[in-house]
């Protein structure tokens, strides 16, 4: 019997935009990483009632695009390192997300695949960081590390471990563990990089990465509740308890996991790596709930 190839490990050319160039062998090894394999043979999949296969299908389609468009945001912030002067270790590590973002999407297709659900085209917009060319290079990157390692990783972890936890199924259970392994690393790269450069940094820097700290709060929330002008940013969530076995978790669940880690991993986090945050400001920045009405009777 022939040795198996890194393709019978990893689908790598499931996607349809791989090319067949030499690198195609290479790509294949960047994208099965360190990982092990996924189970995919023992899907629940062909078992699943068709509207719940389908809303599956749906649900990892929308994490296609996220999880490519997360590419761009630490490519930028692996730049604001530089400008930064950070070590070295952080900026690899930086761009070793990168991959694990490309990696996360191949995931997601394969899932929609199983699901037989709709492939999404990848984004091609380039997402950016908020920028003040008024700061210094340490607090912009101190801020940008915040935003998009320190708060939205770090809540990626806690949801994550919820959603794999619950989970049932063979496969979803194995996705989610390399989803939630990656994003503990691309979590501590903001928290790594914060505890290096503000324990040097001078009463103006701290005050000017602080001071952003709840508008991040009412950001993130927007995407996960929503606004009276804009739906959630991404709909990964439903309110069907079937969907809670293939990692899915409710909206209102997550809303409230969100308005739980604030003040108990987020808050107390920054406040440890030296940042001087109104920890006030920043729990009056969280959404309110929504109210839900009750059920009739």
């Amino acid at each position: 019997m022939p040795a198996p190839e890194l393709f019978d490990y990893f689908p790598a050319d499931a996607a349809a935009w791989i090319s067949e160039t030499p690198l195609r062998a290479e790509y294949a090894r960047l994208m099965r990483g360190f990982h092990r394999p996924i189970p995919w043979e023992q899907t629940h999949a062909p078992s699943l009632a068709p509207e719940v296969r389908a809303e599956l299908g749906r649900i990892w389609g929308e994490r296609i695009p996220t999880e490519y468009r997360s590419i761009t945001g630490f490519s930028t912030l692996s730049f604001d390192f530089i400008a930064a002067g950070a070590p070295v270790d952080l900026v690899a590590v930086c761009h070793r997300v990168c991959i694990d973002e490309l990696r996360h999407t191949e995931l997601a297709v394969k899932m929609v695949d199983v699901y037989g659900g709709h492939r999404p085209p990848l984004p091609r917009e380039i997402s950016s960081l908020p920028a003040d060319a008024s700061l210094t290079a340490v607090a912009q990157a101190s801020r940008s590390a915040i935003l998009l390692s320190c708060l939205g990783e770090t809540f990626a972890c806690t949801e994550l471990a919820m959603l794999r936890d619950r989970a049932v199924d063979p496969v979803v259970r194995g996705v989610l563990t390399i989803f939630l392994s990656d994003e503990i690393v691309h979590a501590r790269v903001g928290w790594a990089y914060l505890a290096h450069a503000l324990r040097t940094a001078d009463d103006a820097t701290l005050r000017s990465v602080a001071e952003v700290v709840p508008e991040y709060v009412a950001g993130i929330g927007r995407n996960l509740f929503g606004s009276d002008d804009a739906p959630a940013a991404v709909e990964v969530t439903n309110d069907d308890a079937r969907l809670a076995a293939h990692g899915v978790c409710s909206m209102r669940e997550e809303q409230e996991l969100y308005r739980k880690f604030v003040p108990e991993v987020f808050l107390p986090g920054l406040r440890a790596v030296g940042v001087p945050v109104d920890v006030e400001a920043a729990l009056a920045a969280l959404p309110a709930m929504p109210v839900v009405a009750p059920a009739a009777t």
